[in-house]
């Protein structure tokens, strides 16, 4: 059956409601794989495509803490087709441009990457800065465009 959206996916297959993840459907007539949010509002939502240079990551555990914890940063539980680049964030503290708030202070990251984030290293994972970068294997990648989706567990 050919699929021209998530959405559509959904409509013809109403089974796959709350089944996120990856999916084939046709743009332009070129068969593509794109990643599905069937949960989100009902479902339906087309996130991206996931041709060579596109990915995702999946974490179980992802907190930010309050204030007074200066917005400490807790990931774990990596899944999906991108390493896992946030380890190197994980029990950092925000760092903005006028407050460097890193545990291994020295160069203002937010600074240096034009962007605020939970910067383990100035060298790893921003989605803020203006050349976001995920390493994968041995090489980085420059991102043309990044989602970060956030949902409580309840």
């Amino acid at each position: 059956m050919r699929y021209e959206s998530c959405n559509d996916i959904l409509n013809k297959l109403p089974s796959v409601k709350g089944k996120d993840g990856v999916y084939e459907i046709n743009l332009d007539d070129q068969k593509k794989k794109v990643f599905c949010d069937m949960t989100t509002e009902g479902g339906g939502w087309t996130l991206q495509s996931l041709d060579c240079d596109q990915f995702y990551a999946k974490y179980t555990t992802f907190h930010v803490g309050n204030a007074a914890s200066k917005y400490k940063l807790t990931v774990s539980g990596p899944s999906g087709t991108a390493d896992d680049i946030m380890e190197y964030d994980d029990g950092q503290t925000f760092t903005t441009y006028d407050q460097d708030n890193r545990i291994d202070s020295g160069d203002n990251c937010a600074v240096i990457r034009h962007g605020a984030w939970w910067h383990g290293s100035c060298l790893t994972l921003d989605l803020n800065a203006e050349d976001t970068m995920w390493t994968t294997g041995d090489s980085d990648r420059a991102l043309k465009g990044t989602l970060m989706m956030v949902r409580t567990n309840e």
